[in-house]
């Protein structure tokens, strides 16, 4: 999945490496005991193609879900970031003003 160094850097956010690695460990045991779940163990070989197929299809709908959440988040993201870009670019506008206001001043005396 694209972007996965996005995510891991706004989920490990503020955490220790240990934290983050027990938290990740957690939720891919999870993960894995929900798929076996899904899995029978006593299929015949004619129904592998079906459960192979709903597998696929749960997995590729999940792997939309969390790129349309990453985008949502790195669109708030660049949103935040410019709206920081406009403070800096005012700030700085405005410093040149009062720079420009102070040379006047010195130039009338």
């Amino acid at each position: 999945m694209k972007d996965t160094g996005f995510l891991l850097k706004h989920v490990q956010k503020g955490r220790d490496h240990e934290a983050f690695y027990m938290d990740f460990i957690e939720i891919l045991d999870e993960a894995l005991n929900y798929t076996a779940g899904k899995l029978d163990t006593e299929w015949d070989l004619e129904a592998l193609p079906d459960i192979a197929l709903r597998l696929a299809i749960s997995s590729y709908c999940d792997k939309l879900a969390c790129e349309r959440l990453i985008s949502i988040m790195q669109q708030a993201v660049d949103t935040n970031g410019q709206k920081k870009n406009d403070r800096k670019q005012e700030r700085k506008a405005d410093h040149k003003g009062n720079l420009k206001s102070d040379d006047k001043a010195v130039q009338k005396k």
